[in-house]
């Protein structure tokens, strides 16, 4: 494959030289156009090869491990107005809130600002089973926004865990 590349990259230098020399004829043209295809085709074959780690006898593939990046999710406070509430079950909720004002709570400034509307699920806390737990205080919190009604005020913490999806993680009940 070394080879056959090497040959390529030859047979296009001396067609460019020819080309520089001479002035353009179709021959040269051709010769360049089919010999910058083979490069193409021929690279892009070896790059997929080396890439999911098959190899013939006696090369040896480098493998480079990608490492996820793990990024801190932006979370903010903010107070606003219910616009809508989506409720597919207790457990698959969405709520729109129109922001009149939010603030960071984490050091990252705040995707959030007066005017935006945010679409949040619920961040509900699971049982040691991995059920949503009904005794714990942030979920009765959260599970009370279910009843509130369009242009109500509410008060909490939200999180963007990646664009576009914000999760509510906490409510103030007034």
């Amino acid at each position: 494959m070394q080879i056959t590349i090497t040959v390529l990259i030859f047979l296009l230098k001396v067609s460019i030289l020819v080309y520089m020399r001479r002035g353009t004829t179709l021959l040269i043209t051709v010769i360049s156009a089919i010999s910058l295809a083979l490069i193409q085709i021929c690279c892009m074959g070896h790059s997929t090869d080396s890439a999911n780690g098959a190899s013939g006898a006696g090369d040896t593939a480098r493998v480079i491990e990608r490492v996820p990046i793990s990024l801190k999710p932006n979370s903010t406070r903010f107070s606003g107005t219910v616009d809508s509430i989506d409720v597919a079950d207790s457990v698959n909720c969405k709520v729109w809130i129109l922001v009149s004002g939010a603030a960071p709570t984490g050091g990252i400034p705040s995707l959030a600002e007066a005017g935006s509307v945010i679409i949040a699920t619920f961040a509900f806390v699971k049982d040691s089973t991995g059920a949503i737990d009904p005794a714990n205080d942030r979920n009765k919190r959260l599970k009370s926004v279910l009843s509130m009604k369009k242009t109500d005020a509410i008060t909490g913490t939200a999180r963007m865990e990646s664009p576009g999806r914000w999760v509510l993680v906490d409510i103030e009940v007034r």
